[in-house]
């Protein structure tokens, strides 16, 4: 399951695919720390999961299943520089996205004591 920001809510894998990634379109689908957004054209949608581990798990197994269906209309890109994090931030900024919440990079809090 991953948060979706977007509908403030969590989804299924299968709810991804069938609202996120329409067949149809050449979409963008990227890993920022423990999130992961998904570009169709000028629309950004972004979404959570628990850590960094779990997002790439997450893109590596969405890129698993893109291939296994011969889907060749998505782009997969890892946060692999600075360069392209700071520009990512600078454009979901843009889109709507709140900056401070973009830098969160685990959604866990530690037991309190």
């Amino acid at each position: 399951m991953l948060f979706d920001w977007n509908l403030n809510r969590r989804i299924t894998f299968n709810e991804f695919i069938s609202l996120y990634c329409p067949k149809k379109d050449v979409k963008v689908i990227s890993k920022l720390h423990n999130k992961i957004v998904v570009q169709n054209d000028e629309v950004f949608n972004l979404f959570s999961l628990k850590n960094e581990e779990d997002s790439e798990r997450f893109l590596q197994t969405l890129e698993s299943y893109f291939y296994s269906l011969n889907r060749n209309d998505s782009i997969f890109v890892r946060d692999e520089t600075t360069i392209n994090r700071k520009w990512m931030y600078d454009v979901l900024e843009k889109n709507g996205f709140d900056r401070k919440k973009l830098y969160r990079q685990k959604t866990t809090f530690s037991k309190r004591i």
